[in-house]
């Protein structure tokens, strides 16, 4: 049945009252109304990780609920996005006549070790793990495409030791709001860091496709357009 509305267009009438539901405790009857969580024992799990934790995620609408969740379980969170570029570029530089775009590389720069100081406290960062760059990406199949995945969040994890958790959110049908955290991620720690970046990159591109198999509603219309933009190089099964 069609809602009449744009994709997307209802996130503004969801956002308050799961904002609100967000502060009653996760075994309240009232937080189970507006939430579906899956997988807190890895979160719970790694979070006693010394380097901190990389919660790692694709795009979705609804990502502001796990944001929710993480304040109310996470004693030291950090978002790396534009908001957080935006935030560092005004109170460094925005002082001084530079532009966001002259100073965003600065800002960038500025967000990361304030990353990396994070996990160096136990903390948990968050960040998103479907960004693309055709000339810096890292090359890896998603489905049947080929991507070019931005890998800040690899180097992030190698550079300081962190764990990495893949995580996503997703409306669903009843009006709820899932969120669920996967297995973390494993490579071998040992090989030289291009390696292991190469490895981080590839273990969440299979976390990609898995997401696009399962639960395809809970990818933004954007970014399925970008997917089905890619070039295919695996041809789709006749079975």
């Amino acid at each position: 049945k069609k809602s009449g509305l744009m994709p997307g267009a209802y996130i503004p009438l969801i956002h308050e009252p799961v904002e609100a539901a967000s502060l009653y405790a996760v075994n309240e009857e009232a937080w189970g109304r507006y939430f579906d969580l899956e997988g807190a024992a890895f979160l719970e799990d790694v979070i006693q990780h010394d380097h901190g934790v990389i919660c790692v995620g694709p795009h979705t609408p609804t990502r502001f609920a796990a944001r929710q969740y993480m304040k109310r379980h996470v004693e030291r969170l950090l978002a790396v996005n534009h908001p957080a570029y935006r935030s560092a570029w005004q109170d460094l530089l925005a002082g001084q006549g530079i532009s966001f775009a002259e100073g965003k590389a600065a800002a960038r720069t500025s967000v990361a070790m304030e990353a990396a100081r994070t996990l160096s406290q136990g903390g948990v960062v968050g960040i998103a793990g479907d960004q693309e760059d055709v000339q810096a990406g890292l090359p890896v199949i998603i489905g049947d495409r080929l991507h070019h995945l931005v890998h800040g969040f690899a180097e992030l994890a190698v550079a300081t030791g962190a764990c990495i958790l893949p995580m996503y959110t997703q409306l669903l049908m009843d009006g709820r709001v899932r969120i669920r955290f996967l297995a973390p991620l494993t490579w071998d720690r040992r090989q030289a860091r291009d390696e292991q970046i190469e490895q981080i990159v590839q273990a969440y591109a299979a976390c990609q496709t898995e997401l696009w198999r399962q639960a395809p509603g809970a990818l933004l219309d954007s970014t399925i357009k970008r997917h089905l933009a890619c070039r295919q190089v695996i041809e789709p099964s006749s079975g």
